[in-house]
């Protein structure tokens, strides 16, 4: 499980606890149902088990708590963790933490409040591919695709994608990509690594062909370093058949177009 601080949603189990038990809200289920399919999903994950139960169980009732919908169970357990916890005398830091948590869970709930139901992102695009992309009529965007996301607990899933600038009248897909590796202060004006944000195929795109595999030029010190993360369990990389996830701003398919028309400009 990695963690970045001593809230309580600063962990990764807590954040997929929070995001879930908020999908399974906005699909209808409340109560006791809603409680059972969270733990449901999770135990199948392994995470309801002894040393991560605590956290589980906090992320769950606050976020239950913060939409209306705490049952008594989930508060009674989550408030015999925070007593369990503060027993051990943490560091000040956490225990602000918990005394706020237990404090939270202890008062009055609001009338209940269900979320939105989320309607999970796709990936359309395969990884290697060449795609031309209509910015208007007569104009196009050459863009290669680094990766297709795993879809996370809600199904979410992303394409990444680079824009490499105008499509040439005589583009070879054999060609391999510009993709570079941009380190922590380093950056491109205007963007040109994005991660795409749709929820339905985008119209206007043509598949030029398929470049594999995906160049990473990451230093190998980097590499050494996120293999071993992932070793102990603190994250998760794209497997290489996924290729590389390059990150880049979050953006919906008209935002990629102003993003991708801004690069042509700038070449």
């Amino acid at each position: 499980m990695g963690e970045w601080g001593n809230g309580i949603f600063q962990n990764d189990l807590a954040q997929d606890v929070k995001t879930y038990t908020l999908k399974v809200l906005g699909d209808g289920l409340d109560g006791e149902a809603a409680v059972a399919e969270v733990f449901r999903t999770f135990d199948e994950m392994g995470a309801v088990e002894d040393d991560t139960r605590p956290s589980f169980v906090l992320a769950l009732a606050l976020t239950l708590q913060g939409k209306g919908f705490l049952t008594e169970s989930v508060k009674a357990e989550a408030l015999q963790v925070i007593d369990a916890e503060l027993a051990s005398q943490p560091p000040e830091g956490r225990k602000k933490h918990l005394e706020k948590a237990a404090q939270t869970l202890n008062t009055p709930q609001k009338r209940p409040s269900r979320p939105k139901r989320l309607i999970p992102f796709i990936a359309p695009f395969e990884t290697g591919d060449y795609l031309a992309v209509e910015i208007e009529p007569g104009l196009e965007a050459l863009v290669y695709v680094t990766a297709k996301g795993l879809p996370d607990i809600c199904g979410d899933c992303s394409n990444y994608l680079r824009v490499l600038g105008a499509v040439p009248p005589d583009f070879d897909a054999n060609q391999e990509p510009d993709v570079p590796y941009l380190h922590g202060n380093e950056f491109e004006t205007p963007d040109r690594y994005f991660t795409l944000c749709i929820q339905q195929p985008p119209t206007g795109v043509r598949v030029l062909g398929r470049y594999l595999p995906v160049p990473d030029n990451r230093p190998q010190q980097l590499k050494d370093f996120m293999n071993e993360q992932e070793a102990k369990g603190n994250l998760r990389q794209l497997p290489p058949e996924n290729g590389r996830s390059t990150g880049g701003p979050g953006v919906d398919w008209p935002r990629f177009l102003v993003a991708a028309r801004k690069v042509l400009e700038s070449l």
